[in-house]
């Protein structure tokens, strides 16, 4: 199978190199004008270690032709910058494409910046720690998990072939709906108050006062998700601290994004979740109060 993977930050290329073990893979940069020669180097977990692909700039007629040869493209670019990727998905027509970013209604942004409505889409949401450290190599901290969805033959393939393989722990769901909800149920809890308080995600487990709010957060959204049509009954506290607890040492990507100093995805977290209980009429005090104040410490350091 070939796979084209767009966007090389810290998830494209931990994706290349895990998917490299059973697919022929080739790159695409969001930035113009990098190298075409990629050796991508995972610290961490051995397996992964020095792995060598082929890489076309964005607007090039090599990255057409690599785009044109996929069996399937990753997108794998942050949320907000699915809006740069026009001239990409312009050249996209038959290509199945997984979209893997963090949040709600990424295929809507997807398909505003261009990507054709006739194309198949499928949304990959991950559990993986995973840090940049240098421009091709990443650090895995630790992380076997993604939820797949819709659940169409060639999605389960997908999974089949070069995901369970590869030691993802991998559920497919019926709807993009519930496999967005679903992660972002997860995400309400942890990367907000972590990230605000500069700590790992363990934060939310020993420090008392921060679970309790972060699970009311949840409870909060989990009304949103339910009046959404998406009414998910088996995510309870208890579940969801035992989801949380092998990833207790990791740092979440809005907190590796703000210790940069760069822009996230948080609009499309905590954002998304705040529009849509306006849209259908539900208080969310607490998280609005800590949206407010993760927006406040973005534009603090000059991060818009």
């Amino acid at each position: 199978m070939k796979v084209c993977i767009v966007g090389i930050g810290s998830m494209g290329l931990f994706v290349a190199a895990l998917l490299s073990r059973r697919a022929e893979v080739s790159l695409i940069p969001r930035i113009s004008g990098e190298d075409r020669a990629t050796t991508i180097e995972v610290t961490g977990a051995s397996a992964f270690k020095s792995v060598a692909l082929e890489q076309a700039p964005i607007e090039s007629e090599q990255a057409r032709g690599l785009l044109g040869e996929a069996d399937l493209v990753l997108v794998c670019v942050k949320a907000h910058q699915l809006s740069s990727l026009t001239a990409l998905f312009a050249a996209i027509t038959s290509q199945k494409i997984v979209l893997i970013q963090n949040g709600l209604g990424i295929l809507d942004a997807a398909r505003a910046a261009g990507l054709p409505a006739t194309v198949a889409v499928a949304r990959m949401l991950c559990s993986f720690g995973v840090v940049r450290e240098k421009p091709y190599t990443v650090r895995f901290s630790g992380g076997d998990r993604a939820i797949l969805a819709p659940k169409e033959p060639w999605v389960e393939k997908f999974a089949e072939e070069l995901l369970i393989p590869n030691g993802i722990l991998t559920s497919t769901v019926p709807s993009v709906l519930e496999a967005e909800w679903r992660k972002v149920l997860v995400n309400v809890f942890v990367n907000p108050l972590c990230t605000i308080v500069d700590r790992p995600n363990s934060a939310v487990l020993d420090i008392p006062t921060l679970r309790e709010l972060g699970l009311a957060m949840f409870d909060e959204a989990l009304q949103v998700a339910a009046a959404d049509g998406c009414s998910i009954t088996d995510l309870t506290h208890d579940r969801l601290l035992h989801i949380v607890r092998p990833f207790a040492a990791n740092i979440n990507s809005h907190l590796v994004d703000l210790r940069a100093g760069r822009a996230s995805d948080m609009s499309f977290v905590l954002g998304e979740v705040e529009r849509r209980a306006q849209k259908h009429g539900i208080s969310v005090p607490k998280l609005q109060a800590v949206y407010q104040v993760y927006r406040a410490i973005e534009r603090a350091r000059g991060i818009e």
